[in-house]
């Protein structure tokens, strides 16, 4: 089991945008870190051209979880499976923890394994206010609004104070396989959930998992976003 992955999930809609990322991560991949690419089994052979030394395609099914077979609060089930992916992906005990990328995602800059964990093998955590966004009032009236409304549906059914100032980020986050683990036995097999269950309470992954954290008060070590984020209409 390597300590660091990447992983991404992507389908063919978005394999043009994979091919991009992709090609920067090869210029700029310094330390030779793995990229597992998680995609639907009937697209698995579309992306095999991209395998190579650091990068694996692996079908989604190989994942022990159920996945949405159907809309859920409006959401398209490709949205909320690729979510599902994200946390369940610490099952196949590949990586103790693992950056999610996004197709979209390009690297700019050369990276290395300590940008993304310290010398004792635990990863930084990206946990931030993002109150800035609030100033632009289209992106508030068409997506803080909602968002702010789902995250306390988070804190609610966690059981957090709404005096406590809560901590998230809109993605490129690490997950940490052994709290993922730890939100499994702790969260959801006592409830009888499964990840799928909570994203139709609310359907934000990284929130779950950030939220959990300050909740049950684990030590992290906290840094801000790896990548800029570009939210558009």
């Amino acid at each position: 089991m390597d300590i660091f992955r990447f992983m991404l999930k992507s389908y063919l809609g978005d394999i043009e945008y994979c091919k991009r990322l992709i090609e920067s991560f090869k210029l700029h991949n310094q330390d030779s870190i793995t990229l597992d690419i998680v995609v639907p089994t009937a697209e698995v052979s579309l992306f095999e051209s991209f395998v190579d030394k650091n990068i694996n395609v692996i079908s989604e099914d190989t994942i022990p979880v159920n996945f949405a077979q159907e809309y859920i609060n409006g959401i398209r089930p490709g949205y909320i499976n690729q979510e599902i992916v994200k946390l369940a992906f610490y099952k196949l005990r590949r990586t103790h923890s693992y950056l999610c990328l996004d197709s979209d995602a390009v690297f700019i800059r050369d990276f290395f394994l300590n940008d993304f964990i310290n010398s004792s093998g635990r990863p930084y955590t990206v946990l931030v206010e993002d109150r800035a966004l609030n100033s632009n009032p289209e992106y508030f009236k068409q997506h803080w609004q909602l968002r702010e409304t789902n995250l306390k549906k988070i804190s609610n059914y966690l059981g957090i104070s709404e005096k406590d100032s809560l901590l998230t980020c809109h993605g490129f986050q690490i997950f940490e396989s052994d709290i993922l683990e730890k939100m499994e036995i702790e969260l959801l097999s006592p409830r009888g959930l499964e990840f799928l269950d909570l994203l139709k309470i609310s359907p934000y992954e990284f929130s779950w998992y950030n939220f959990f954290i300050q909740k049950n008060e684990i030590p992290v070590i906290v840094r801000e976003p790896y990548f800029h984020v570009v939210h558009t209409g």
